[in-house]
């Protein structure tokens, strides 16, 4: 448990001592606002029709957050209070990583109840926070149709998991750690483990190894391009394989988060076409492993399939029988001509066909595949006057293409060329032909990867009628007695170039759009931006909410009226108080292993007075490897106290360690709600290390023991003369170990350097093997901060006495 320190005093004796540079200081600038992120959820899943626990982590979080769920059929319900900083757990990166290997985020979670409708599809779940600071960007957790598994935390040996198929949602919670499961195949065939991370938003780059029982290696691959992976290898009926599981550099951190799903028979990645054209009848054919021999091969497989005539689906979940077993495999749902590039090539024979005469192109979809240093290319008839839109994307799973377009001429001249399209991967155009005649498109590749059969693509032509698209973001902030500008794009489809009516629902109170009056915004003919002005009143409420732009406009003699989306607002309060550190930009020398009382102004604004919150931020410069800080409540009238900081005994001497803090105030808005506001600090506490004024040392390699046995651990303290104080000597008992071993703590005095600490042990066979725990050492620095040291002891318990 984190400490909380009050300080009353302290302030009040700083303001007389410090010198009189600090009090001459300008008046502060106002202090930023921190608005809250999303880091992670586990587990990061749930089946369908299921209620599970999960944990929701977050940064910046304060105890008032608000949580949202943007799909039907899920809900998320708080559970218990917002907990501490979390700060990572050694081992850490030390040399170059240590430096230059970035930092992670340093949490705080909730507890949550996680409850999905039994009608909601499989698939990603977007979710949001806010809070009187801000409101997060999107995150994501996944729906399944599979039985789910969590990882079983400090444990020995592998994991074993229930008959397939199976999801496991796991963590990777420190650097080094590798993950075990043992699973067994019911019937011979092909056998798949998928990695879904970088779909959560984690930065875990899986390496996935499988076994057999005589440890022979089934499958062995690495996600290298942090695009998550899949495998799929040949099991033997009734065999057990052990899945081992760590990223790809061996990181750990909490927010390292990962589904494994696990299941028997083959493995469909693509098919074409890409999609399903509503009430038409057609043959596909499926692309995957095992699909016809049932061996970890890519093949195809051909079937004919009736797509629903019902616009209310989006998609159809088809359940293809093979040799090797079922395999479902889900079709979007399109109201175009879906056709595929074999069928375009034979359209072109019929019409007469020449090698500079590529495949002819109608109106509608094709899929394509790309082959080894293959380009396609199409032709298509445009005629002056018409608006033509080209879409190209990526069909399939775990699909590496990275797509380019190309129109030309009938000439062969380019005329347009598109990458990737505003917030997609996907490439696209739109294009009125300057004249009647034939124009061409070509289908490049530039991600430079292998391509196959699954290298697929899904090329969109369509003849635009006259219609519009509006853009907007997906979330906004405004200030108490402020205003901000939602930025509002339009996209003009055909020969449509008139006025567009824009409107705004679910207005919270106190905000108002572009003035108290009008509600609406009119996007002149022709124009294709504007901004609609979101004005919060000083008395406005701080609880965020969606807000509903819609559209309307007048097409073709017809009324086209939609809703265009929804924009989360959070009406930001505002900041009160912040803090800045007295060596601003300077360091003073602290001894590894101590704790330094890092001096700080407490700033107050908007005629504040009342108690301030100071605690360690969320976000830090580098990786921090264990630098703590204590948070501290602040009286009303103090201005300055020191800020302890935590420096541990295995900090590198040759870096600078850096702090950075937040100023929390908790005060009610207009409306009564009870507000936490977080400003980051101004400046950052920098400090030099020097080696540690104590060392405890356990003077064995490994010691021998039975279970239920006393051990003896020969301990020595060293201490620096600047540390003239006594030494408490306690047990650290990791997780696994809890209950099976215990020791009272001992006191070393100023003159003692040398003792025997007792460890007790339960004679309990979860002993057996080598296992290790750690002895703590803390001494009161000048009687008043701890000066604390650390030894690992490794004992080896073996079923008789040695």
């Amino acid at each position: 448990m984190r400490t909380v320190v009050s300080v009353v005093a302290v302030g009040t004796m700083f303001s007389v001592l410090c010198p009189s540079w600090l009090a001459a200081q300008d008046a502060p600038k106002g202090p930023t606002l921190l608005p809250p992120q999303i880091a992670y959820v586990h587990p990061a899943g749930a089946k369908r029709g299921s209620t599970v626990n999960v944990v929701l982590a977050g940064i910046q979080w304060t105890p008032d957050m608000q949580y949202f769920v943007l799909e039907d059929g899920v809900e998320i319900d708080i559970v218990g209070a917002l907990g501490p900083l979390i700060v990572p757990e050694p081992p850490y990166w030390f040399g170059f990583k240590g430096r230059n290997g970035g930092s992670f985020a340093i949490p705080r979670e909730v507890r949550a109840r996680l409850t999905v409708s039994t009608h909601r599809r499989p698939g990603p779940v977007r979710w949001q926070v806010a809070n009187a600071n801000g409101s997060s960007k999107t995150g994501f957790f996944y729906v399944s149709d599979t039985p789910e598994v969590i990882e079983e935390r400090y444990r020995r040996g592998p994991q074993e998991l229930p008959e397939l198929p199976v999801t496991v949602s796991g963590q990777v919670l420190k650097i080094e750690e590798v993950d075990f499961y043992r699973f067994r195949t019911a019937a011979a065939g092909p056998v798949t483990c998928e990695i879904f991370a970088r779909r959560l938003g984690s930065l875990f780059s899986a390496a996935l190894q499988v076994t057999d029982a005589a440890g022979k290696v089934v499958a062995d691959v690495a996600d290298t391009e942090g695009d998550d992976l899949a495998v799929t290898f040949t099991g033997r009926a009734g065999d057990e394989y052990v899945v081992r599981l760590h990223d790809l550099d061996f990181g750990g951190n909490r927010a390292l988060t990962y589904r494994l799903k696990i299941s028997q028979g083959p493995r469909i990645v693509a098919s074409l076409p890409a999609r399903g054209q509503r009430g038409v009848t057609r043959e596909v054919t499926f692309v995957g492993y095992g699909l016809r021999s049932g061996r970890p091969r890519l093949e195809t497989l051909a079937r004919t399939l009736s797509f629903p005539d019902d616009p209310a689906l989006s998609f159809f979940d088809y359940q293809i029988e093979t040799l090797a077993g079922e395999a479902t495999w889900s079709f979007p749902l399109s109201n175009l001509p879906e056709t595929t590039e074999g069928e375009a090539e034979r359209l072109t024979e019929a019409v007469g066909s020449t090698a500079e005469l590529p495949r002819l192109l109608t109106a509608g979809a094709i899929t394509g595949t790309l082959g080894a240093d293959e380009i396609d290319r199409y032709r298509f008839d445009g005629k002056k006057g018409e608006s033509w839109s080209v879409r190209l994307a990526r069909a399939g799973k775990h699909n590496p293409l990275d797509l380019v377009v190309v129109l030309s001429g009938a000439d062969g001249k380019q005329l347009a060329k598109n990458d990737d399209l505003e917030g997609t991967t996907d490439a696209g155009l739109t294009f009125s032909p300057p004249n009647d005649g034939l124009f061409g498109l070509e289908v490049h590749d530039v991600s430079g990867r292998p391509r196959s059969d699954a290298t697929l693509y899904r090329l969109e032509l369509t003849r635009q009628a006259p219609d519009f698209k509006i853009t907007i973001p997906d979330r906004l902030s405004v200030e108490m007695g402020g205003k901000v500008g939602m930025p509002v794009k339009a996209e003009r489809l055909g020969s449509f170039s008139g006025p567009i009516q824009l409107s705004v629902d679910g207005l919270l109170p106190g905000i108002t759009i572009a003035g108290p009056l009008p509600k609406s915004l009119l996007l002149p003919e022709k124009e294709k931006q504007t901004t609609i002005y979101v004005h919060a009143a000083e008395d406005a409420s701080s609880r965020a909410g969606f807000l509903t732009v819609n559209a309307t406009a007048q097409i073709a003699g017809r009324e086209s009226a939609r809703e265009v989306g929804r924009v989360l607002l959070s009406p930001l309060m505002k900041s009160l108080a912040k803090v800045t550190p007295v060596d601003r930009e300077g360091g003073r020398t602290v001894h590894a292993g101590t704790t330094y009382p890092a001096m700080v102004v407490i700033d107050r604004f908007q005629g504040y007075e009342g108690e301030v919150v100071i605690e360690m931020s969320g976000r830090q410069g580098r990786h921090r490897q264990g630098i703590d800080g204590t948070t501290m409540v602040v009286k009303p009238g103090v201005t300055h106290v020191p800020f302890l900081c935590y420096m541990p005994e295995w900090l590198q001497s040759n870096r600078t360690s850096r702090m950075a803090c937040n100023a929390l105030v908790h005060v009610a808005d207009a409306h009564g709600n009870k507000r936490w506001l977080v400003t980051v600090m101004d400046g950052r506490i920098t400090m030099s290390l020097e080696g540690a004024l104590m060392n405890i040392d356990n003077g064995v390699h490994e010691l021998l023991a039975k279970p239920g046995a006393t051990i003896e651990v020969p301990i020595r303290l060293e201490r620096s003369p600047k540390l003239p104080e006594s030494a408490k000597v306690e047990l650290q008992v990791p997780p696994l170990l809890k209950g099976l071993l215990s020791a009272e703590s001992i006191t070393l005095g100023v003159d003692q350097s040398e003792t025997i600490f007792r460890v007790a042990t339960v004679a309990d066979h979860r002993l057996l093997g080598v296992q290790e725990f750690v002895l703590k050492a803390t001494a009161l620095e000048k009687g008043q901060y701890p000066a604390i040291a650390h030894t690992t002891v490794k004992v080896e318990f073996v079923s008789e006495a040695p």
